[in-house]
């Protein structure tokens, strides 16, 4: 017999087993079709009273498919196009923060620049510890001409005022070989003992100088010794040198000397100048104005004190520590002499009366005299007098001279603050020149 099926219990034939069997064809291949046929007839059943709801977070379901990349739905599903986009958006995303700097990246390259800037400030303007670190040589530049500078040495000339640079000093004169002509500074610097100093000097040299001839020195202000040289470049335009001078334990103060050695002819035309001297305390080079200022300072206490000395001489006590408007309020207290004036008057023939004004003092001191009178005499003479009176009067002449013409006897002038008054004898007047003092 052929055996069946486990779910449709359908007959299965087994050649090895039932190859000598005989079967009835039709009732086992229709009974199987019959099964089979009913058993899709009941699935068909069962799927169509199926339903399939839609997809949600709860449960399974339907899903709908959908391209958007910036969709907030949570009922549908990306296609591979949405995917890709969104991670076309995400690469590009991550490619900038990749580019974009971290704090540490950031910190570290705001260092860089800091410590970059600091470099650049210490390297191209005057740092902070020069602000104490004063240039101790006055007129440096010559702006004041040779004060605080003495020639020990030769001729030497100097330019107040340079487009390029200012001052300078320069040799003017030729220098025969093994001679030196020297330009050194005037007043001791006082320094501290095994101290380090910065000499500077701003040189101009041209054809003709091949040898180290010109130099400024720091010499030993007690005994000349020379304590460190700075020397020019040969052949350069203005160009600026520096040296380190280290003061020796048994040195208190220095001065500064500007040497040329020859031979050189026309040491004018082949050393041009030595401008912006400078010697400061430390390790820096600096220029600064507090040199030529003392300078000033020191020129106008010179001044005020050859003003003093003046002023107390014409016996109005005056100190070289007194203000300048105290200095010129005594000015106008020494005794100059006696106000004076000249000039002409002019007397009317036909009243007899003239007057001077704008006078600066009274008068008390009075001659009055015309050339001619009428044509007659030669001269006519009146004089006026404070100062010689008469009877406990003033003192009046009325004269005229070679024939006497006109007699003599008093005849008035009146005085007052800035002017005086003549009064004649009528057809006595023209014109007098007159001469008064105080």
């Amino acid at each position: 017999m052929p055996s069946r099926t486990p779910n449709l219990n359908l007959y299965k034939v087994n050649g090895e087993t039932d190859g000598n069997e005989t079967f009835n064809v039709d009732v086992v291949l229709n009974d199987n079709w019959d099964k089979i046929d009913g058993a899709v007839k009941a699935i068909e059943d069962a799927v169509g009273e199926i339903t399939v709801p839609d997809a949600s977070l709860t449960q399974k379901g339907i899903v709908q498919l959908s391209s958007e990349t910036n969709s907030t739905s949570e009922a549908m599903a990306a296609t591979p196009k949405a995917v890709k986009a969104a991670s076309d958006v995400a690469a590009a995303a991550q490619a900038k923060a990749e580019a974009a700097e971290t704090p540490s990246g950031a910190q570290a390259k705001a260092n860089t620049a800091e410590a970059n800037a600091k470099l650049y400030i210490d390297t191209n303007f005057y740092k902070k510890d020069r602000v104490d670190s004063v240039n101790l040589v006055r007129n440096g530049s010559a702006i004041f001409g040779f004060q605080d500078w003495t020639i020990s040495g030769g001729s030497w000339a100097y330019v107040q005022q340079d487009a390029n640079i200012g001052g300078y000093f320069y040799p003017n004169q030729s220098i025969t070989a093994g001679s030196h002509i020297f330009l050194e500074s005037s007043d001791p610097i006082a320094v501290f003992a095994n101290a380090n100093y910065y000499l500077g000097c701003t040189f101009h040299t041209n054809e003709g100088l091949d040898t180290d001839l010109v130099r400024v020195e720091v010499i030993n202000a007690t005994n000349g010794i020379v304590l460190g040289s700075l020397y020019a470049a040969n052949r350069q335009w203005w160009h600026r040198r520096t040296a380190a001078i280290t003061i020796p334990a048994d040195v208190v103060s220095v001065k500064l000397r500007l040497v040329v050695t020859g031979p050189i002819t026309n040491a004018a035309k082949v050393v041009r100048g030595f401008g912006r001297i400078t010697f400061s305390i430390g390790s820096a080079d600096t220029y600064g104005t507090q040199g030529d200022m003392y300078s000033i300072f020191q020129s106008v206490a010179n001044g005020k004190s050859s003003i003093a000395t003046a002023i107390s001489g014409k016996g109005i006590p005056t100190s070289p520590t007194d203000p300048f408007a105290t200095m010129a309020a005594n000015i106008n207290l020494i005794n100059t002499g006696k106000k004076w004036a000249k000039g002409q008057i002019r007397v009317e023939p036909t009243t007899g009366y003239g007057s001077v004004t704008g006078l600066n003092f009274t008068p008390s001191n009075i001659i009055l005299v015309t050339p001619s009178w009428s044509g007659v005499q030669d001269s006519y003479v009146m004089i006026y007098s404070t100062d010689a009176p008469t009877n406990g009067g003033v003192f009046q002449l009325f004269r005229g001279i070679n024939n006497g013409a006109g007699g003599s006897g008093q005849h008035p002038i009146t005085v007052g603050s800035g002017y005086f008054n003549v009064s004649v004898t009528l057809g006595y007047g023209g014109t007098y020149n007159y001469f008064a003092t105080e």
